[in-house]
């Protein structure tokens, strides 16, 4: 057998391509060893990069917003909003209508302003999101209707929107659905002027209250029409324009504080009515008895609020509060 003195010409041709194909790839590489990045996987890592970005700066956008409403403790029109964080006004509106779906935010009375709910401005209370209260509305109706049948008033389920009351759900019984008295239950009212605001409200620091009721007397001129005076037990208590002054705000809302209960008086399409409401714990809602002021009589009250807490603890386990 001949020895093989050098490499063989035709393996060498053979290899060179290959070779060459090396010297390239080694050369994309560099000195790292790793193989050349996928122009397609960089396009979309560029995209994931600009998307976090964007969605860090919507959230300083939003906590900006946010700041200068805790800051400026009024309403607030668009245009001052924009100003302050300088933002375009269509920007502005497309996050305080995020803001105001998740209950964070609510609108003036003629939608030209914005203010932060009284939840959030709390702490103590969740904002009221839209699922939360449909889950809330789903566990409180059967609850309404026993309530509604065993004590022969209406049974009603109102949630806290600033400085107003909106009705969530009404169970009546047939004499007081004979008589047509609920033709607005979808119009908030100011809270003084039912059990449920006012019980709701002694959730609240002294200080929001104070805020709330300035801004309820602002809206009408200082009183609260439709309030004929209301107690917390059987104690009276002023009128509402009296109850909007310092002292007397100060010292109703800690009765009722302390009581855990509200009870109103007040006249509905000129009939005299007594409502009683207790807080569900740990929500914005409440939970009130309403009948003729004859059928709520002061005697009854005791037991009438035993149930209604019986029937808020319930529906805040049943909903997951604690």
């Amino acid at each position: 057998m001949k020895p093989r003195s050098g490499p063989d010409p035709s393996a060498s041709d053979r290899l060179r391509p290959l070779d060459a194909a090396a010297r390239v790839t080694d050369d994309a590489r560099g000195d790292s060893g790793a193989p050349p990045p996928d122009p397609d996987l960089v396009e979309a890592v560029d995209r994931d990069d600009e998307l976090r970005i964007y969605s860090l700066r919507a959230v300083d956008r939003v906590v900006d917003l946010v700041e200068a409403l805790v800051q400026a403790g009024a309403p607030v029109s668009l245009s001052t909003l924009s100003s302050s964080v300088n933002l375009p006004k269509s920007s502005t509106f497309r996050y305080l209508a995020a803001l105001e779906r998740r209950g964070w935010v609510r609108r003036g009375d003629h939608g030209t302003t914005y203010q932060l709910t009284a939840e959030s401005v709390l702490g103590g209370l969740a904002p009221p999101s839209t699922p939360r209260l449909d889950r809330i509305v789903h566990q409180a109706r059967p609850l309404l209707g026993q309530l509604c049948q065993a004590n022969q008033l209406a049974a009603v389920l109102s949630v806290l929107e600033g400085a107003h009351v909106r009705i969530l759900w009404l169970e009546l019984t047939p004499s007081l659905r004979r008589l047509e008295l609920f033709t607005t239950t979808d119009r908030p009212s100011p809270f003084m002027r039912t059990a449920a605001g006012r019980a709701l409200v002694s959730q609240l620091a002294d200080s929001v209250v104070h805020r709330l009721a300035e801004e309820v007397a602002a809206a009408t001129d200082g009183t609260a029409d439709g309030t004929t005076g209301w107690t917390s037990g059987s104690a009276p208590v002023p009128s509402a324009p009296d109850w909007l002054a310092g002292r007397a705000l100060v010292r109703d809302l800690h009765r009722v504080r302390g009581d855990g209960f509200a009870v109103v008086d007040h006249v509905i399409s000129g009939v005299a009515m007594r409502s009683v409401a207790v807080p569900v714990p740990g929500t914005s809602v409440a939970l009130s008895a309403l009948g003729p002021s004859g059928e709520v009589p002061p005697p009854r009250l005791p037991a009438l609020v035993r149930v209604l807490r019986r029937a808020a603890v319930l529906l805040a386990r049943r909903t997951g509060e604690p």
